[in-house]
């Protein structure tokens, strides 16, 4: 999710930098320099691994990102709460890092105070996001929904941990078992010019692999598009830092599914392919032509100004809510 479902790897790069330095996590993982220095030969057209996602799902996302800012385009529910949702999850895992750690007992791992403790950490993220007010009953909803989902992950988490323990794992492998290493990890590739902030960062024992995290459900056209996405993240692990990288994972939060597959060298011809497909659509004066899927259009910020989008614009929603903020 971050929502992270639509980040922004250009305008938030500094910001997760920053907040990257002090992470409590990530004991083994270096991550490489996000910024390519003065004496590195920097190749075409910036290309993040957002872009790759949302070309595989749509070209026409791809050009109206390059022609129309995101930042008026209209915000869709889905990636609203996919950016409260990542921010949530990160927040949980970084809180549980240091619990895990010196867990000695299930007790350790999940009681009534922690719970509440978690509860409390999720109505924060969803409070400092105020503009969810914006979709009414159906923001207030997905607050409640999502709100139990991650409190509810968090409980399983912590059931699969205490199984852990009966078995004798303890300390940071039993928090590497379960948790990420490292959350909103910005790369960079300067060999492709390709850039991205990976959701999490797994230790499985013998080397690093990335996970996206989804809110969207797993249909046929998500599926493939976030297998681009994360796999461009192995690529900038595996040719920025030099990680052996064999497994990527794509998390779908919403229905707890994880898509687990092999990340090999045609992965990384895929991803050069479908990045210098990008800076083809983006050189393009007139959009391309196409009609996407609804499950597609429903996920998109520029539904409301793309003529051939299959789902209807949010523009008089968010006018309701312009002027309802004007007038308070």
């Amino acid at each position: 999710m971050t929502a992270s479902g639509a980040k922004n790897a250009g305008n938030a790069k500094s910001e997760t930098q920053a907040e990257h330095a002090s992470l409590p996590m990530g004991p083994r993982w270096k991550a490489g320099p996000a910024e390519p220095s003065a004496d590195v030969y920097v190749g075409p057209l910036q290309v993040t691994a957002t872009d790759l996602r949302r070309f595989t799902e749509c070209p026409l996302s791809v050009w109206y990102s390059q022609h129309e800012p995101f930042e008026t385009a209209a915000p869709t529910l889905g990636l609203a709460v996919g950016q409260i949702v990542h921010a949530c999850r990160s927040a949980l895992s970084q809180a549980a890092w240091k619990r895990y750690v010196a867990a000695r007992k299930p007790e350790d791992l999940w009681s009534a105070s922690i719970e509440g403790e978690e509860r409390n950490r999720i109505d924060l993220e969803f409070d400092r996001h105020a503009f969810l007010q914006a979709f009414g009953d159906d923001g207030r909803s997905a607050r409640s929904n999502y709100s139990a989902l991650l409190l509810g992950l968090e409980r399983q988490r912590a059931v699969r941990g205490a199984n852990l323990l009966g078995r004798g794992l303890k300390g940071t492998e039993l928090a590497e078992a379960l948790l990420p290493v490292e959350v909103e990890v910005p790369l960079f590739d300067s060999e492709s010019n390709l850039v991205g902030i990976c959701d999490e960062i797994w230790w499985d024992g013998k080397g690093f692999f990335p996970v996206e995290l989804k809110t969207s459900p797993p249909t046929r056209s998500h599926l493939e598009a976030n297998r681009a996405q994360v796999a461009a993240y192995a690529t900038m692990m595996k040719r920025a830092v030099g990680s052996n990288v064999s497994t990527c994972r794509v998390h779908y939060l919403t229905d707890n599914l994880i898509d687990s597959f092999r990340f090999d060298r045609s992965w990384s011809r895929r991803v050069d392919h479908i990045a210098r497909q990008v800076r083809e659509v983006r050189s393009q004066v007139r959009p391309p032509k196409g009609r996407p899927s609804r499950d597609v259009c429903g996920y998109c910020p520029f539904q409301a100004i793309c003529p051939q989008s299959a789902a209807p614009g949010l523009l008089a929603t968010l006018d309701a809510f312009l002027e309802r903020r004007c007038a308070a």
